[in-house]
């Protein structure tokens, strides 16, 4: 199990409440706070609200009220240097590539498994 280091704090995007509550119990078990949102908007909010906090945003891309590739841009104007991986049950398409060449730090096909979910995390938080 890879653990995390003190104080890093994941935002979880995803209008689905049953992935989002599975992924947040999840990953607390590797021991990271977990905040979250169920849409583009709600992202872009609690992200806001908590900047200083969040390490890196798992950003779904297909929500209602606000898209991820949306949420994507108006999180990154507020921190261009923001970390975030995108992730979809679609397989990766030319919006994705597109956010990965603008920053993303990488997508994540879903359904995940955590472990692989977590690899890609430690991998964007410690620039391996």
């Amino acid at each position: 199990m890879i653990m995390k280091s003190p104080d890093e704090t994941i935002l979880i995007v995803d209008d689905e409440d049953v992935v989002r509550r599975a992924v947040i119990r999840l990953l607390s078990r590797f021991g990271y706070e977990v905040l979250q949102a169920s849409d583009g908007a709600e992202a872009v909010a609690t992200f806001e609200a908590n900047r200083e906090r969040i390490a890196i945003t798992v950003l779904d891309m297909v929500m209602p009220r606000e898209s991820g590739d949306v949420a994507f841009h108006r999180i990154r104007h507020l921190a261009p240097d923001a970390r975030i991986l995108l992730a979809s049950g679609h397989a990766a398409n030319e919006t994705v590539e597109g956010l990965i060449l603008e920053g993303a730090v990488g997508f994540v096909q879903k359904p995940y498994r955590i472990a692989h979910l977590n690899k890609l995390i430690r991998q964007a938080l410690d620039g391996s």
